[in-house]
This record gives structure tokens, sequence and C-alpha cells, in this order.
């Protein structure tokens, strides 16, 4: 279930809620925390992720946007550490000596050692302290949703010129199962370690079983190696 609907799931009651409520207070709260989830949801569904606010060169996540869209920003950090906190599988994973892929950075113990390159595939989570002194690009996208071409190009490059550096690169998202996992087999494709994108996504399940594309992030990838095939040739 992507973003979108997940919110339009929790919204809705939250909308109805409202308009039963017994004061102003209680009417006021939900139905602005239902209102936030709909924007949100239309955003998403959209592909609008600078409406967050979050910025490119830093990471971080402007007070206006902690003001507006409070209701969403503290629900979606809750759901992710809870169910960070219920999950078995590692934060990240290894899938070469090279290339670590997992979820939001949020402890000391989040991030692979050897000082890697981030590549922040998210636009509702800010940049965290503990990767605040290594490389990092960030690439917005919205969970369920997966960064532009554009930025695909611009991530496939970053991330090698990080490697000839002699740097590992960690590439996250939010939970380390879709839009990261969709930009390492572009990587991955890119370095020749893999012929295909089918390949790099099945070596990356080898290592990390929940990992999943949904279609708007299989199309998108199919599309940048397709077009990655056709300017190798010229």
């Amino acid at each position: 279930m992507g973003l979108a609907a997940k919110l339009l799931l929790v919204c809705s009651p939250l909308a109805y809620a409202a308009l039963k409520a017994p004061s102003a207070p209680l009417r006021f709260a939900l139905g602005y925390s239902a209102g936030v989830g709909f924007v949100i949801a239309g955003a998403a569904s959209l592909d609008i992720p600078w409406l967050l606010g979050k910025r490119r060169r830093d990471g971080s996540v402007p007070l206006w946007s902690y003001l507006l869209f409070s209701s969403f920003h503290m629900g979606f950090r809750v759901y992710v550490k809870v169910r960070r906190l219920v999950s078995e599988e590692p934060v990240y994973t290894k899938v070469t000596p090279e290339w670590y892929v997992g979820g939001w950075p949020f402890a000391p113990g989040d991030v692979p050692a050897g000082k890697p390159a981030v590549v922040d595939c998210t636009c509702e989570l800010q940049r965290t302290a503990v990767v605040a002194d290594l490389p990092y690009l960030n690439l917005p996208a919205f969970d369920s949703r997966v960064p532009k071409l554009e930025y695909f190009d611009e991530g496939v490059r970053w991330s090698l010129e990080q490697q000839q550096a002699g740097r590992p690169v960690f590439v996250h998202c939010a939970f380390g199962h879709g839009r990261s996992v969709a930009l390492l087999c572009a990587c991955l494709v890119a370095q020749g370690a893999v012929s295909s994108w089918q390949e790099a996504f099945a070596l990356i399940k080898s290592v990390r079983p929940h990992v999943r594309m949904n279609r708007i992030q299989r199309e998108t990838l199919m599309r940048w190696c397709e077009r990655y095939s056709q300017n190798a040739k010229t």
C-alpha cells in the first residue's frame, strides 16, 4: 500500500470524527490533522516532493514545514521508529563491500562503518546528526515513489565518484525497501557489477529479503536503464 493510500485510510476517519467532535478545539485538532494528511496524500500521488521543503543542499527540513505539516512529520517519524522497533530486519545491509542499502539512519548504529558517502532518497525525513559529517546527497522522493530520472543520473554519477575516491556508499530511504533499492540497482548497472537491473535486484534481495519495488519504481528504473544503455552505445 502506497503512502497516499495509507494517509487516506487514516485521515478519512479523522475527518469524520472532526465533524462529530463535541468541542471546537477537538474539531480543530482532528480537522487539521485530517487536512494535512489529505494534502500530503495529494502531493505523494502527484509526485510533488518539494512540498515539504526539504533542502537538498544539507538535508534539513525548514521550521515552516514542521509548523505547517506538524501532524504528518510527527506521525511519520513515530511510524518509522515503531516499525523499526518491531522489525527483526537490520537497519542496513551490505550488498557488496562497496555498497550498502537500508533505512533512515537516526541512531549511531544505523550507519555502516568506514565513513560511507550517504545517498538519501527521502523527502519527508530530515538528515540526522549521525550522518552530519559524511559526504551527503539528497534525491527527494515520497515513500512509495522514486527519485525523478534526472536525480537518478545525478545519484549514479555522484555515487560512482565517491567510490572512486575510496568511499563505500550507503543508499537509504525510510526502510531500505523501495526507493533506495531502485537507485542502487541503477548504480550497480552503471558500475558494471551486473548486466541488468533484474540481476541487481536479485543480488540485493539475496541479502535483504524484504526489499520490493512497486510498479512506479520498476518502470522508472527500466526507463533509466534503457536511456543509459542507449547513451552507452553512442
